[in-house]
């Protein structure tokens, strides 16, 4: 595997305890970069998600083909950057977006071109499914759903995923929810479902 840009230092930064200073060497890469590539070429929707690279990655600067990877991301930025991204799009954005598109340019044209997928009502989609696998059981096999949930226990509601599913199930009114989570107590625990939640910019007032 090839690098597809190689950046030669006589002398690499360094931080005051003599190791390589990581950030100084990143801002570095992003200057060099931007001799090509200013602020001022970047679209509005450019600059959202570099200013999302930013906050990621800690540099000042990111420019229309800098590299996530060679400006210093790492895997664990990467995650960081696609939950950020899922925030912005309003849509589950997978880290291996990142890692297909790790120019600025090209995973904005990625995110871009590509349709939001149309959410349909998990009752409406498990009865299509039912319908169509219904055809294909024998006679004597009665198939039915089960009614409608009105209680939901939802564990790992303060996580990405959980936080999501719970804004969905709060949107309906005939559902209540227990969220089990780790809290001192029964305001603690509350706090914590409600900072999950604004962490993603979901509404907790439903």
């Amino acid at each position: 595997m090839l690098p597809s840009v190689v950046h030669t230092y006589s002398v690499l930064p360094t931080n005051a305890s003599g190791k390589v200073d990581k950030k100084a060497l990143s801002a570095n890469l992003v200057d060099s970069d931007n001799e090509v590539s200013s602020d001022s070429d970047l679209s509005e929707f450019e600059a959202k998600v570099a200013a999302i690279w930013q906050e990621v990655l800690g540099v000042e600067r990111v420019g229309r083909y800098d590299d996530f990877f060679l400006i210093g991301g790492q895997s664990l930025q990467s995650i960081q950057l696609a939950t950020r991204l899922s925030s912005l799009m309003n849509e589950t954005i997978p880290v291996s977006k990142v890692f297909d598109n790790p120019r600025l340019a090209e995973l904005c044209q990625s995110l871009q071109s590509e349709s939001k997928l149309e959410l349909k009502d998990v009752h409406t989609e498990m009865a299509e499914d039912v319908a169509a696998l219904s055809a294909e059981l024998p006679s004597d096999i009665n198939s039915c759903l089960s009614p409608k949930p009105s209680l939901v226990v939802l564990t790992g509601a303060t996580g990405f995923v959980g936080a999501q599913l719970l804004n969905q199930l709060l949107q309906d009114p005939e559902i209540s929810v227990i969220c089990p989570v780790r809290a001192d107590n029964s305001s603690h625990g509350m706090a914590r479902v409600e900072a999950a939640l604004l962490a993603q910019g979901l509404d907790i007032r439903a």
